[in-house]
């Protein structure tokens, strides 16, 4: 059996360091890493708001203006939506808000889903799971957040591939405006809920109105707007309906291509009853004007 030596080993050591300080993985624990794996990848200015104007003022209070500038300067992370967002009547006006608060979110997962998958291709680069116990225990958690429960180091590697990306921001927000009816659903205002997500854990959702007598499942709730967009991605990312899209996306990424949001919107037909028709409206909203101010930040 081959070994690295020395030399190498540390400099693998503390590339791997490097790399996962920024994205919070520790290295003392299994769950401590596991825990981390949603720390941070950037600084972050929490925002909560009762009222859209309260809401307006501590937007032009941190410079967030719209359209947004090319970086920005920190995360704006807006919390939770106001009380009374549902009660804006300009249609023009609450699209452009909704966009607003969940451009930010969108851009931070995507950057954390970019880490993670840096970090655990960098990781299982030769097809190996790594000689040293705490950069192994970095890359088997990143590949049991992902869903990947396999001691095959190759065949870890080539699911992560597929499932540790970035959904573009243009299909989030599209997908969180129709499923929230652009922030106005009981769901969103009361669970955070932007997508519709159901859960079959009591207690753990909001009950619909028109639930058929003999079901049980309830439309999760979040703590937050942004657990609730980690929580969407991680569907995307893993369950077995959107392996279509994953399918498409690892085509992109093989051929050097920027993620098409229109075309990953093809493998979303069973994420509704209306299958096709649900993906042509997806890709008729990205159309709008609202949309033009989203790009994919961190390819």
């Amino acid at each position: 059996m081959q070994t690295q030596n020395s030399a190498s080993l540390v400099g693998l050591f503390f590339l791997s360091l490097s790399i996962f300080a920024t994205i919070g993985i520790a290295s003392q624990s299994s769950s401590t890493s596991t825990q981390n794996l949603y720390a941070e990848p950037v600084p972050v200015e929490q925002v909560e708001a009762k009222s859209i104007k309260e809401l307006k003022n501590i937007f032009a209070e941190l410079d967030y203006t719209w359209p947004p500038s090319d970086n920005f300067p920190t995360h704006i992370i807006t919390r939770y939506l106001p009380e009374s967002f549902s009660n804006i009547k300009n249609a023009a006006e609450k699209k452009k808000l909704f966009v607003q608060i969940l451009l930010p979110i969108a851009q931070l997962e995507n950057q954390r889903a970019a880490k993670h998958r840096r970090l655990g291709l960098f990781l299982l680069k030769d097809n190996q799971w790594p000689k040293d116990e705490r950069l192994a225990n970095i890359a088997k958690n990143i590949a049991l957040y992902y869903r990947v429960k396999t001691d095959n180091a190759t065949l870890a590697r080539q699911l992560l591939a597929k499932r540790a990306d970035q959904i573009p921001e243009q299909l989030i927000i599209a997908q969180a405006a129709i499923e929230s009816g652009w922030g106005s659903s009981r769901f969103a205002l009361e669970g955070n809920s932007l997508f519709g997500q159901w859960s079959f854990e009591k207690g753990s959702g909001i009950v619909p109105a028109d639930r058929q007598d003999g079901l049980s499942h309830q439309v999760k709730a979040f703590e937050d707007l942004q657990e609730s967009v980690r929580s969407y991605m991680l569907n995307l990312n893993t369950n077995r309906a959107y392996r279509e899209l994953r399918t498409s996306r690892a085509e992109m990424r093989k051929n050097g291509q920027t993620l098409n949001a229109h075309k990953l919107a093809e493998g979303l037909h069973r994420y509704s009853q209306r299958g096709e028709s649900y993906v042509e409206e997806l890709q008729q909203l990205m159309q709008q004007p609202v949309f033009r101010a989203i790009s994919l930040q961190d390819k």
